[in-house]
């Protein structure tokens, strides 16, 4: 059995993720349950069940006398097909944010070479439109840690077109830009790229 990352080695997308994978292995779980599956905080195993009760991913059935030996117990009743973790915010509303990056990274996949502005294009929804100048950024920020090829130049030596290099899909996770200059793959759990060292 693989040993458990240390608890302060962990970043809250991994414990979130944890968190999940043992609800939905379980199914009905109290918190202690979860904390010795991970070892995450029971605050935070607290926290996010409040965030999925509300979400109504899980169900919650709490005992006439509450006390250790008779603890809240928890259902999973929704999501069970999903492998990553509902975004949800404390009142249970989806967290938006980063769902165009999300979008984008899917979608490369199965366009295979594109513009920035295909990309944009494709990988817009109803619910989260995509900035060509966001998938431009985006882009050359991924081709410079390995996951794209430049197939056409434009003027002045501004990207035209990449390829999706598919040896290097690591996931279902969009790799994350870091405004230290960096690319952290989620996937993988590691930083792959940086701009003073370049690839990892």
């Amino acid at each position: 059995m693989m040993a458990l990352k240390p608890i302060d080695k962990t970043r809250p997308e991994e414990r979130r993720q944890g968190m999940w994978s043992a609800m939905r292995k379980r199914l009905t779980f109290t918190v202690r349950d979860i904390y010795w599956a991970t070892r995450v905080e029971k605050e935070t195993v607290r926290d996010f069940l409040v965030c999925l009760e509300n979400a109504g991913y899980v169900t919650c059935c709490r005992p006439a006398q509450r006390g250790p030996k008779n603890p809240n117990k928890y259902t999973l009743v929704r999501g069970l097909e999903l492998y990553e973790p509902p975004r949800v915010r404390r009142d249970g509303t989806p967290v938006t944010q980063g769902n165009a990056r999300e979008n984008m990274w899917r979608t490369m996949r199965i366009l295979k070479e594109f513009s920035a502005k295909d990309l944009a294009i494709n990988a817009s929804t109803e619910e989260c439109i995509v900035a060509e100048i966001d998938a431009r950024d985006y882009l050359h920020h991924l081709a410079k840690a390995g996951y794209l090829a430049v197939t056409r130049q434009g003027k002045g030596g501004v990207t035209m077109r990449y390829r999706f290099i598919q040896q290097r899909y690591s996931g279902p996770k969009a790799p994350k830009v870091q405004r230290v200059k960096a690319i952290y793959d989620p996937n993988l759990g590691r930083v792959v790229w940086t701009s003073a060292g370049g690839q990892s």
